[in-house]
């Protein structure tokens, strides 16, 4: 049985599994993309993981690795959460790094090459 509000057909465009497709190119949702932008300083170690997990889903893509590196310690059992300046610069740069390496779009896409979407429906 069909669900009526997820059955899209002949449609110009698709949101599907965080993108937008197009007949000519794949791109992220901007709303996804404002979401790193906007996400806050971190408090704790709660907030680090929920910034990562974030970046994963939206940015996964793309290699985010360099620009997460200075707070993976933080993630660490062993290491005591704390925030400075430095810390706080690296955040809103990576964060715009990361921005734009999604709006930059998704480069592994192939306009002239047949494209399929599968679902488990």
């Amino acid at each position: 049985i069909l669900n009526p509000d997820k059955f899209q057909f002949a449609e110009d465009s698709v949101d599907w599994a965080g993108v937008r497709l197009t007949a000519d190119k794949v791109e992220p949702l901007p709303e996804h993309v404002q979401a790193i932008r906007d996400y806050p300083a971190p408090r704790n170690i709660t907030d680090m993981r929920s910034y990562f997990a974030l970046v994963s889903q939206v940015a996964h893509f793309y290699s985010t690795q360099p620009e997460l590196q200075p707070f993976r310690d933080l993630l660490k059992k062993t290491t005591a959460f704390y925030w400075d300046g430095v810390l706080q610069r690296l955040f809103e740069e990576s964060k715009n790094r990361i921005a734009d390496m999604v709006l930059e779009g998704i480069t592994r896409f192939q306009v002239g090459k047949w494209t399929a979407l599968m679902t488990d429906c």
